[in-house]
Order: structure tokens, then sequence, then C-alpha cells
């Protein structure tokens, strides 16, 4: 009886800890809306495209660190919260859009998002 009270009470810490675990994870999660979500998407668009493009030969290296530190910039301006959320963020659009999506959004928002998040 002791060695299943044993192991009932190590299960029950495993379960608290996971538990906790997942409580700290959300607490750490942010969600984004407006202006803040707008920006994730347009860093996302410019640094997903370049790299994708710049890995098929369509782009050269320094205009892919080019736009990859405008995404960079986007997200260190526009966007509150930690690099962990941002990054977090951009993930969970990423996972949402295929690339030819995200080539096709690329090409109707790349100007708006010049326009709408200049870097000073």
């Amino acid at each position: 009886m002791k060695y299943f009270s044993k192991l009932r009470m190590a299960g029950v810490a495993i379960t608290l800890i996971a538990g906790l675990a997942t409580v700290a994870e959300a607490q750490n999660r942010r969600v984004y809306a407006g202006a803040e979500l707008q920006a994730i998407s347009c860093a996302r668009l410019f640094a997903i495209t370049s790299l994708d493009l710049e890995a098929a030969g369509y782009l050269s290296r320094r205009d892919t660190e080019d736009m990859v530190t405008y995404a960079a910039l986007i997200l260190d301006y526009y966007v509150s919260g930690t690099n962990d959320q941002k990054m977090a963020a951009m993930r969970g659009l990423q996972d949402r859009h295929s690339m030819a999506s995200t080539y096709s959004m690329f090409e109707r928002n790349a100007n708006w998002c010049l326009a709408t998040f200049p870097i000073r």
C-alpha cells in the first residue's frame, strides 16, 4: 500500500509540475491585435519571403539581409512584448499560410507595409 501511495503522490507531483509549466507558458504568450498584428504580419512576409527567394537563387544575400533587418526593425519599433512572444506570434501566422499564399500576400501588401511601418 505504501508503494501505491508513493506512486500516486509522484503522479500528482508530475501532474502539478506539468500544470505549472503550462501556466507559465500560457502566461508568456501574448495575444496581438490591430496595428501590432499587422506589423507582425508584415515582418513575417518580409522575412519568410526573402529567405525563401534567396534559397531559390532569386535574391542576393545582401537583399535578404536588408529585408530581414527591416522585419526585425518592424518588430522592434511597432510591436510590444518580449522577443519570444513576437517570434511565437510570427510562427503562429506562418503555420496558417502556405508559401504560395505568403508570396501572394507579399505581392499585395509589401508596399502597404513599407508605407505603414516606416523605419526612421
